[in-house]
């Protein structure tokens, strides 16, 4: 290898290494990033979830104390059993399960019935064992209400007697201000909810990679994988809250009040929400933190799971574009035999291409000497019928002549002889008649062949054409049981190429005679047109099958058709949409299964092509 090779042998190298580390970053920062999205959606998703647990079920318990104190006041005026308050306490009580005690306590704070549930049922607290709970920061709270609304307390551990009830029992305890008229008179409605299978549910929220925390304010945690560190506040154990542990986080949470993943302590990444406890005409002091974390570990995993295809995307690419650079060095040297190679491939394509166009050529051609021979065969058929006339008529003559010959001889009557003129007029009647009719056909057939053959433009009637052109196709579509019929009205006069206009039409009537009817006993096409100022607009419509949905796409591209087992080139309708488009006109169709197909064709009445014509003549 000569010196410059290895130069940019070199060059490639350096450039492999920088491109190889340049996508090795890119991987592991998609993946990493991929990967921090979807832990911030766990994330988003489990604290949604226990702000929508515990927001509902704070609703759930200021409508309970509203409902259940319309229901003691209806049941004290109602009472005519004369059960006692308490025993009506213990009735509404014992169909909340997560009551776990009813007090009423009046303005002073002390109690004046209370009623305890556990898993064993209800149980009236004697009068003796009533407590005063004027001091308690729940009742204070209750106080500042004015009558009507609600107090929501601190949710902490459940005390009774200045002890923990055991084992720990979650309480939020709500209060309900009365008003005056109240049966009990002004006081408070106290219900404590027992919030053990609350939580209980929101631990149920916890994924593996993501760990539920709940602070409440500053005080201590509710909800900590480490147990020992909640309540701690309610044990009066050493402080343990968010504020204590997450310093800054606490700080940005209360400012920010939502945050997305954080780091924290030990890599540890947090994403937390803060909410604030706030029922309608409620009132609650308190404010609960919900965090999600991922412990440091499970970070680094993210980390190498990131790394891990990064790596491998860094040596497959420098594997992979050393292979190219090894390849393109070692082919360098043969770099003249290729080019050789090439142009020897790219003459060969070009006479293919050549002969492809010439094929292609001559299957147009033979096209449309399939069209002049439709032509011919038409005029043929439609000559056979006066042409036998003439010769029937013309053997008549000379039958009744050589009978005249022979009555002249042995005698000729009157009688005879005005038969043998009779006849004689009659037979010149009837070939005049046919040799009119040949006359005819062979004019038409002739405008037909001149039409086709003009190379410039001609003024011409529209119908005369069409005319023409339905006469000569009639025999080919009564064979089929086919009927062509057109509305053209005439005065309708064109400067442009007949022989095109009638070769298109030409094409149009013949596909759908051989196409459109194949399983009908009857058909019909019907030329139409009509003069829209500037433009013409004709219409070909039959009532056949209609085209078949896959061929619809694709139908004026050469060498499309249904039936190329029967011969057909899938030329025809490429040449209409060539020689309409030569005419500055345009073609669309429509089609509907078992219901029909009709074309639609717009011309200038005055045509100068857009390209060369091309040769049509049959």
């Amino acid at each position: 290898m000569n010196r410059s090779l290895w130069r940019r042998a070199s060059l490639f190298y350096v450039a492999n290494l920088f491109l190889s580390l340049s996508t090795g970053y890119i991987v592991y920062q998609w993946f990493h990033s991929e990967s921090m999205e979807q832990l911030s959606a766990d994330h988003t998703a489990m604290i949604s979830s226990v702000n929508t647990a515990i927001s509902q079920e704070m609703g759930d318990i200021t409508n309970i104390i509203r409902l259940a104190n319309e229901h003691l006041m209806e049941a004290i005026d109602n009472d005519s059993d004369d059960d006692s308050r308490a025993e009506i306490f213990l009735r509404i009580g014992s169909v909340l399960s997560n009551v776990s005690q009813i007090r009423w306590i009046d303005l002073t704070g002390k109690e004046t019935i209370r009623v305890n549930f556990t898993e064993n049922g209800g149980q009236i607290v004697p009068e003796n064992e009533l407590q005063d709970k004027s001091s308690r920061y729940y009742f204070i709270q209750a106080k500042e209400t004015s009558p009507g609304g609600i107090s929501l307390s601190s949710i902490d551990l459940n005390i009774e007697n200045g002890r923990l009830t055991l084992p720990y029992q979650p309480t939020i305890r709500v209060s309900l201000h009365t008003f005056p008229r109240h049966p009990l008179g002004e006081g408070f409605l106290v219900f404590n909810f027992d919030m053990t299978e609350l939580f209980q549910r929101l631990r149920n929220f916890e994924e593996p990679q993501s760990q539920l925390l709940i602070a409440a304010g500053e005080t201590q945690w509710l909800i900590n994988p480490d147990s020992s560190l909640e309540w701690s506040s309610s044990k009066n154990s050493e402080p343990a809250s968010l504020k204590v542990a997450q310093p800054e986080l606490y700080e940005r949470l209360a400012e920010y009040h939502v945050l997305s993943l954080q780091r924290g302590e030990n890599d540890a990444i947090f994403s937390a929400a803060l909410l604030p406890i706030r029922m309608k005409h409620t009132f609650s002091s308190e404010e609960l933190y919900i965090l999600a974390r991922t412990p440091g570990q499970y970070y680094t995993l993210l980390m190498k799971d990131a790394l891990l295809p990064a790596i491998l995307t860094f040596l497959g690419t420098f594997a992979l574009v050393a292979l190219f650079i090894l390849r393109d060095i070692r082919h360098q040297e043969h770099v003249n035999v290729l080019n050789k190679q090439l142009l020897a491939e790219k003459t060969e394509l070009k006479t293919a291409l050549e002969r492809q166009t010439q094929l292609r050529d001559e299957l147009v051609e033979s096209e449309k000497m399939a069209s002049l021979g439709m032509l011919v065969a038409g005029v043929a058929h439609e000559l056979s019928t006066p042409v036998g006339g003439t010769t029937m008529c013309i053997s008549t003559l000379e039958n009744k002549l050589e009978r005249l010959e022979q009555q002249i001889s042995s005698g000729l009557t009157r009688s005879e002889l005005d038969n043998y003129l009779s006849a004689t007029k009659e037979s010149l009647t009837i070939s005049r008649h046919n040799l009119e009719r040949i006359t005819d056909l062979i004019k038409r057939f002739k405008r037909l062949a001149v039409d086709r053959g003009s190379e410039s433009p001609v003024r011409f009637n529209l119908m005369q054409v069409i005319t023409d052109l339905i006469r000569t196709l009639e025999s080919q579509a009564s064979s089929r049981r086919v009927s062509i019929t057109h509305n053209i009205p005439g005065d309708i006069q064109l400067n442009s190429f007949p022989g095109l206009f009638s070769q298109i039409l030409q094409n149009l009537i013949t596909n759908a005679i051989h196409h459109a009817f194949s399983d009908m006993p009857r058909g019909e096409v019907v030329v139409s047109a009509i003069n829209k100022e500037d433009s013409i607009e004709i219409r070909v419509k039959d009532n056949g099958s209609g085209i078949a949905e896959e061929v619809q796409d694709h139908l004026f591209d050469p060498f499309v058709t249904t039936a190329r087992n029967d011969g057909n080139t899938g030329l025809g309708m490429h040449l209409v949409h060539q020689w309409v488009s030569v005419l500055d006109g345009r073609i669309v169709f429509t089609t509907k299964q078992n219901e029909g197909t009709e074309f639609v064709m717009t011309f200038p009445v005055t045509s100068a092509p857009q390209h060369e014509v091309p040769d049509n003549q049959d």
